[in-house]
């Protein structure tokens, strides 16, 4: 064999060692790019879990605002509710108290007339008492029985 043949098939050599070389990097590179497939696929599996998610979110939320919106509208029924409670207690029940205490008012001038008369009785048969005892006493001293 020639110089040059030589020199070829160690060239050839060469090349097809670089091939081989090359064919294994890319065997590799391939296996690297299917794991990255399989990786792109499970994100898009969970981002479309996290959209779906997100949707029931969104619907949850629009729920919660409805609802809240009733709970705020029944509140300003209920305000109006007790400004009108509070004028009705302000205005006919201080009424009402006032006329129980007149009446309470009245009860305790009556009572006290009534005591007042209790008291000029009693002091009334006081009086009748000892008129009676002074009368006995004079009897007793002019001599006249009872």
């Amino acid at each position: 064999m020639s110089e040059e043949t030589r020199m070829i098939m160690e060239k050839l050599e060469s090349m097809d060692s670089n091939i081989k070389e090359l064919k294994a990097d890319v065997q590799v590179l391939k296996e690297d790019v299917q794991v990255l497939k399989e990786d792109v696929q499970v994100l898009k599996e969970d981002v479309q879990i996290l959209k779906e998610d997100v949707q029931i979110l969104k619907e949850k939320m629009f729920r919660l605002e409805f609802r809240v919106d009733k709970v705020e509208e029944r509140l300003g029924h209920l305000e109006v509710k007790v400004d009108t409670l509070t004028v009705v207690v302000e205005n006919e029940v201080s009424r009402m108290i006032n006329i129980v205490a007149e009446g309470h008012s009245d009860l305790y001038r009556k009572l006290d007339h009534a005591n007042g008369m209790e008291r000029t009785r009693e002091k009334m048969e006081l009086q009748i008492e000892y008129l009676n005892m002074d009368m006995r006493r004079v009897k007793a001293q002019i001599g006249i029985a009872s």
